[in-house]
């Protein structure tokens, strides 16, 4: 059961993550025709979260899952319909928590509220499974056929040399993305605190980033800013939290002035949506875009947007179930992330047979080193020496895959928004990283996410090991036109920070010019 590496991500915990897996592995069967991811391994080591899928058993689900877009033209409407079903129902379990007052429950209604949690993140997930593994966890199985029959109906045009071009368009999502809507939201929040009382000296203190009584000095406009954190507070989070803090928010602010004038900002964005939906229809007619190719494209523009709109419901239920799960942790004695160590039924085992030292003991361990291996539905969860020997074995079975062979000097991946730059790598994984990013500087990531927006807009381009037409680095790639190679699937193995490469996002090659 060959193993190969997904993504890596720094800190990201097994609660809840490890939900996700165990739908994979069991409850996916139901939308898969039978099929499920035969193994999963995550493991924990020196801050980096690491995890492997079984991949023969996912690139199946992943033909399975195209073979089915190709036969029945409702089926891509139907994993849209089902996400945004059971993404109503999380956010509506998510918005009654926040009535909720954890202290005062008992220990069985605090694992009760845990368990509905469970099931509804489960119910979400298991249909949210759909758009990656059918473009990106292995192998991009929609962009490959798109970009294939993209390429063969222009190369009978005589228009090969537009590929990338028309690809880079007639994959564009016409729906703003949730870093959008954010973002016109932070304009238009900036356009409110200039219009009211003392907006000049509010927008000033801003400008200078000085969060520090900022609250006591202009009221007003901390109470649109706190309105603003409610909201989006989410967007930064990410897998292991915090949420949006209030200087981060300041800081976004002021990123914003320094951009320039607000309403053009905000035309800006609203114009490339129009701008985009209307360059489409007009290079569709142009060209007589094959019915199928337009399918093909349609089923692309719609997974991605709901991709990323999935994605931003877990990150909304991530943060609403911190409350709960910081109760757990009071009880226990133990700290919000070392309680995340925990998976529920330990948590349960923990509260109700009043197991407090064990648990806490293998929390702490598991926060400096842990793994777990999920299969048919259920986990075991491994400490000390058995990691150890894990990881060893992972790493002996797949280190070949994540070096180039001897002598070469390119990455190969996908298109996702064609262009050519040249600059020095950056590797950015989460956010800790984005204050070292400079500008005109190469991103490097193993998955972007809306927590690295800030540094991917000062990006020259994008590179990323996994990923297809519809994962976020596509996305924002497409929405900032900047050049991005995605689903190399090693270059944050190969590249380090400072490397000069050359990003030919028009070939889907990432050259290696100088280590």
């Amino acid at each position: 059961m060959p193993l190969e590496s997904a993504f890596n991500r720094k800190g990201i915990p097994i609660y809840p993550w490890y939900i996700s897996d165990l739908v994979a592995t069991k409850e996916f069967a139901k939308i898969s025709g039978g099929l499920t991811i035969k193994k999963v391994v995550f493991f924990l080591a020196d801050g980096v979260s690491n995890i492997y899928y079984d991949r023969h058993s996912t690139d199946a689900i992943g033909a399975r899952l195209l073979e089915r877009i190709n036969r029945d033209k409702k089926f891509y409407r139907l994993v849209a319909s089902q996400i945004y079903y059971y993404g109503d129902q999380l956010i509506d379990f998510c918005t009654d928590l926040k009535k909720i007052q954890p202290e005062h429950l008992s220990d069985s209604q605090l694992l009760k509220i845990a368990a509905a949690y469970e099931k509804k993140l489960g119910a979400l997930r298991a249909w949210g499974w759909v758009p990656p593994i059918l473009d990106g966890v292995f192998r991009p199985f929609l962009s490959d056929l798109v970009m294939a029959e993209l390429k063969d109906f222009l190369r009978r045009k005589g228009m090969s040399d537009k590929v990338a071009e028309f690809y880079s368009l007639l994959s564009s999502s016409e729906k703003k993305s949730e870093v959008q809507v954010e973002t016109l939201a932070r304009l238009r929040l900036l356009v409110k605190i200039k219009d009211g009382r003392k907006g000049e000296a509010a927008l000033s203190a801003i400008r200078r980033q000085e969060a520090v009584r900022f609250a006591d000095k202009f009221p007003k406009a901390a109470k649109q800013m706190k309105r603003h954190l409610d909201r989006f507070g989410w967007l930064t989070y990410a897998y292991a939290g915090p949420a949006m803090s209030f200087d981060y928010l300041i800081g976004a602010l002021a990123a914003d002035m320094r951009s320039g004038d607000l309403a053009s900002q905000i035309k800006a964005i609203n114009d490339h949506f129009r701008i985009v939906k209307k360059e489409k229809a007009v290079l569709s007619a142009r060209l007589k875009l094959p019915v199928r190719l337009a399918y093909l494209f349609r089923v692309s523009s719609e997974l991605m947007f709901i991709k990323d709109y999935r994605k931003g419901i877990y990150q909304k239920s991530y943060l609403a179930m911190d409350k709960i799960i910081a109760e757990i942790a009071r009880r226990l004695g133990l700290s919000l992330t070392e309680t995340k160590q925990l998976v529920l039924a330990e948590m349960k085992d923990a509260l109700l047979n009043k197991q407090y030292g064990r648990y806490r003991s293998l929390a702490k361990k598991r926060v400096a080193k842990c793994a777990y291996i999920v299969s048919a539905g259920r986990i075991k969860v491994l400490e000390g020496r058995s990691v150890d020997k894990l990881i060893s074995k992972i790493k002996k079975e797949s280190g070949a895959k994540k070096q180039l062979p001897p002598g070469a000097q390119e990455l190969k991946g996908s298109i996702a928004y064609a262009g050519l730059v040249r600059g020095r790598v950056r590797i950015v994984l989460t956010k800790d990283d984005v204050p070292k990013f400079k500008s005109g500087e190469i991103l490097v990531s193993s998955a972007t996410n809306p927590d690295l927006i800030s540094a991917m807009k000062r990006a020259a381009a994008f590179i990323t090991d996994t990923g297809g037409i519809i994962c976020h680095a596509a996305i924002v790639a497409r929405e900032l036109k900047k050049p991005c190679v995605i689903g190399t699937k090693i270059a944050t193995s190969v590249l380090r920070d400072g490397d000069l490469v050359e990003v030919d996002a028009n070939q889907g090659i990432v050259r290696i010019l100088n280590k």
